[in-house]
């Protein structure tokens, strides 16, 4: 390898798009029906989920807040699945991606928070 192809692959970032990290639910579709996954990060150019079941590579339609985008499952690693878009998600909806994800994690948090208190003082008085 030439020092200058040597210099472009180091210079050259691993993804071409910036990843959002996320931590919310969201629906993979496949052949064998939809699936729950949680969605871990997501970029313009692809999302990586993580779920309990086995999934093969292959198409899919992953499904977001009211999101949704086709591409295809090119990789798994334990319960990690790797999905490449078909088309480049707009900026438009990484950004209301971002501004609406900590509404639902703290939404979700809150919940627990209550529920946790509720059944901690329903053993205190009990």
């Amino acid at each position: 390898m030439g020092e200058d192809a040597k210099e472009h692959s180091e210079d050259t970032p691993r993804r071409g798009f910036s990843r959002l990290p996320l931590g919310i639910e969201a629906t993979l579709h496949t052949l064998h029906g939809p699936k729950k996954v949680w969605l871990i990060d997501l970029s313009q150019g692809g999302a990586l989920v993580v779920m309990n079941e086995v999934l093969k590579v292959g198409d899919c339609v992953l499904q977001w807040l009211h999101f949704e985008a086709f591409g295809t499952a090119t990789r798994r690693a334990g319960s990690e699945v790797g999905i490449r878009f078909d088309e480049p998600l707009s900026h438009r909806v990484i950004f209301a991606t971002r501004h609406k994800a900590p509404s639902i994690v703290g939404d979700k948090e809150a919940r627990a928070s209550r529920e946790a208190q509720a059944w901690a003082s329903g053993l205190s008085r009990g």
